[in-house]
């Protein structure tokens, strides 16, 4: 039964690394297979999927959506923000305020929040949002460290860690090293991240001086007095700033277009690049149009936004089409971008993917129908604060500090406790309902953490982790004690570049508490290291949802991640790793 879990081990991990499949569905179908062959119980899966680290990570949700639409967050940062006037000024000053607000909340939502005034602070000041945007992902996952709250993957450890039977993590195993990995890390950022990161300019920008990368879908009207033209007769070759990459005639795909090729009615012109020189063009009367995905016409003269799809997002997969994008989100999108990749077809019919970037004409109600949204991040247009009576925010604050307070005195007040009774306040005072908690519970992210922690409690109970720890306890034996957790946390820091840190975390615990005993390593030491490693998600924009969340917005490259990421992760462990010697070798 051993072999049978570690060979499916293996299939998850070659899976996420893959990144072909979702993660849910890698994980569910993981956790079926583990159901249905006997390995674990219902019971066992039950409790897996009821596992109070679980459950506190969508209560931290809920309670982070709540104060976010309830308090607005750039708001009350501008007088310390808006003042910067320089990009390290920015950076450091983000440093003081981001970092220690994400050891509190989610850093998801954060990032959401920031990213616009990331954004309209660059451009205002003729800055790249290049040189902000990934130092703010950054200084959330690092703030997050601090706490055991301030990241899923922490309180995921947590679940699996009390689930294995040993003491819950207390917040000074993770303030304390937080701290010592914060410092070092945010002077690096405020310095070098100015010299290392490059000038990127935003999407919404080169949309309007000769893009290249986004896909424009228009069609040949009935009446056009282009039909019976060649390409070139029509002035469809050589265009400033645009490029017809395709036709498509009857289902039939006709690329490359050659200059002779006449056109015909109800033909759909693809073109790439400057979708700015696209409406000039249609402004020219000349018989094109622009169907949306719905094959409703663009009105002209609305305003274009541009918006992020995050990788939890439910659009992943999906067509405009399929989602009915514009009587959903009241909003037409008129151009797709997919960095690196030059895209075909209609635009209705191309299957969206994390990180793309769509240029949308939004309705009215387009906005209001984002706020709890986790399926589209708008990165140019501040998201609406729901106004609330002024004594209800002071209650929740006050009931907060007190709730806090009592946890230093009431002994049996756990974490799961504490924030239940957070969220019992919110409902109180109205701040949220069942409406936005529905909103906010993911099927998806359950899905994943329930059955990652299925897998982890599989490989202790199978011995499977044992086999991986006995393999490995033959040249133990070689290295000192710090040596195992050094070998640890390196092994848990390779698996978070390609796969999500939660993941990384479930599939390290077990065999890093089968080698507690084995190297004879303090399981603190081994717990808070691989913790941390899970983490240092910074020299790709795979492992972390942050990363994906900036990666379009900011216009980034793979390397963009390389080159700053790569020092920044050798400073996070030096500092780590001297701690953990230190604290528990020394």
């Amino acid at each position: 039964m051993a072999f049978w879990v570690l060979s499916l081990l293996l299939l998850v991990t070659i899976g996420l690394i893959l990144d072909r499949w979702p993660a849910h569905s890698i994980f569910s179908i993981a956790a079926l297979l583990l159901l249905i062959t006997g390995v674990i119980s219902s019971e066992q899966m039950m409790a897996s999927f009821a596992n109070p680290a679980i459950i506190s990570i969508f209560i931290l949700i809920i309670i982070t959506s709540a104060m976010n639409d309830h308090f607005s967050l750039p708001k009350l940062l501008d007088p310390l923000l808006g003042r910067a006037t320089s990009i390290r000024g920015f950076i450091a000053r983000m440093s003081v305020t981001i970092g220690p607000l994400s050891a509190i909340m989610n850093n998801t939502p954060i990032v959401a929040l920031m990213t616009p005034y990331a954004y309209r602070w660059s451009q205002n000041r003729n800055f790249a949002p290049s040189r902000v945007l990934m130092p703010l992902s950054f200084i959330t996952i690092i703030g997050g460290m601090l706490t055991t709250i301030g990241t899923s993957t922490n309180l995921v450890l947590n679940g699996l860690v009390t689930a294995a039977g040993y003491e819950s993590l207390s917040f000074k195993d993770f303030f304390i090293p937080g701290v010592i990995v914060a410092i070092p890390t945010f002077i690096f950022l405020i310095i070098a991240a100015q010299r290392l990161l490059k000038d990127r300019k935003d999407h919404l920008s080169e949309a309007n001086s000769n893009l290249r990368e986004y896909l424009v879908e228009t069609e040949v009207e009935l009446n056009s007095l282009l039909i019976g033209k060649t390409i070139t007769q029509a002035g469809l070759r050589n265009l400033n700033g645009l490029f017809l990459v395709e036709i498509l005639r009857d289902n039939q795909v006709i690329s490359p277009v050659r200059p002779e090729e006449i056109i015909l009615s109800n033909d759909r012109l693809f073109f790439a690049g400057d979708s700015e020189k696209v409406l000039e063009l249609l402004d020219q009367n000349n018989g094109l149009k622009m169907p949306l995905s719905d094959g409703q016409e663009l009105q002209k003269g609305l305003k274009i936004l541009e918006a992020v799809v995050p990788a939890n997002s439910d659009l992943i997969g999906r067509t405009l089409k399929q989602v009915q994008f514009r009587d959903v989100y009241d909003a037409a999108v008129i151009a797709i971008h997919r960095n690196g990749e030059r895209l075909k077809g209609k635009i209705g019919e191309i299957e969206l993917d994390k990180g793309d970037l769509l240029l949308i004409s939004g309705g009215d109600e387009f906005l209001p129908k984002l706020q709890n949204n986790k399926n589209l991040y708008v990165v140019t247009t501040v998201r609406q604060i729901r106004e609330v009576e002024s004594w209800k925010k002071k209650g929740v604050a006050i009931s907060f500090a007190a709730i806090i307070a009592s946890s230093f005195f009431i002994s049996g007040l756990s974490l799961f406790k504490i924030l239940l009774l957070m969220l019992a306040v919110l409902f109180v005072f109205g701040l949220t309902n069942l409406k936005a908690v529905k909103k906010n519970v993911s099927l998806k992210l359950l899905l994943v953490l329930g059955s990652a922690i299925a897998l982890s409690e599989s490989l202790i109970n199978t011995g499977a982790a044992d086999v991986i720890s006995e393999s490995l306890a033959k040249f133990i034996h070689l290295i000192p004690p710090f040596g195992v957790v050094v070998m640890l946390y390196l092994i848990t820091l390779i698996f978070s570049l390609f796969i999500t840190n939660a993941a990384a975390v479930a599939i390290m615990f077990p065999v890093a508490a089968s080698l507690i005993h084995v190297g004879n390593v303090p399981d603190i030491a081994v717990f808070i290291g691989i913790a941390f490693a899970a983490s240092c998600s910074f020299i790709t924009p795979f492992g972390y949802q942050t990363n994906l969340m900036v990666y379009g917005p900011g216009n980034y490259r793979f390397n963009d991640f390389v080159r700053l990421g790569l020092p920044l992760t050798i400073i996070y462990s030096t500092a780590v790793l001297t701690y953990l010697y230190f604290a528990y070798f020394g």
